[in-house]
């Protein structure tokens, strides 16, 4: 019988033009790339909402979540990032996957928030869990949504919003997660 290998420190990408390429990174205490069936379930539920879209992966990490949508026909994708081992890396697999609809930005997330005056469309909202950035989501809506947009948020518990109200969400054992617009 023969054993499927898996790359240490990688995901694969589940769809698109880039189905099957693999996304490597470092590893680090505090990345934690989202699960495979949770990106599953993320863009069945993404589906009318990725294709042309102007997408941010706010705090990047590996980049899986903005890899993912530009394989499945997202228009453009910003990866901000603080860590520079993180950029470098998600650099690498720009260069690698031949991609040229892609930006990465070494900043804090805050920082870029208090400078950008681009709007999105699809916002991967991932921060560290154990961090304050929850407390700014409100800010980010207002900010750099586009009017039609769609904001994903993954926590460790759930996030209440002034702005913002659930289309579709899920609770595991140690995640919430889901997809959310502006309330109208």
């Amino acid at each position: 019988m023969l054993e499927k290998t898996k790359i240490a420190n990688s995901v694969k990408i589940i769809s698109g033009s880039l189905k099957g390429r693999v996304v490597k990174f470092d590893s680090t205490d505090s990345l934690r790339p989202t699960l495979g069936r949770i990106r599953e379930t993320l863009f069945n539920w993404l589906f009318d909402h990725t294709h042309s879209a102007n997408c941010l992966d706010l705090f990047a990490g590996s980049g899986s979540l903005g890899f993912e949508a530009i394989s499945r026909g997202a228009r453009h994708c910003t990866f901000v990032e603080q860590s520079k081992k993180n950029v470098d890396n998600i650099q690498q697999n720009i260069n690698t996957f031949g991609v040229k609809n892609c930006d990465v930005i070494h900043q804090d997330a805050h920082q870029f928030l208090s400078s950008s005056t681009n709007k999105f469309d699809l916002i991967f909202f991932d921060p560290p869990f154990a961090s304050s950035c929850y407390l700014w989501l409100d800010d980010v809506a207002k900010n750099i949504l586009a009017p039609q947009g769609i904001i994903y948020l993954e926590s460790s518990q759930q996030v209440e919003s002034n702005v913002l109200k659930a289309i579709k969400h899920k609770k595991t054992k140690s995640l919430y997660y889901g997809i959310y617009e502006q309330v109208r």
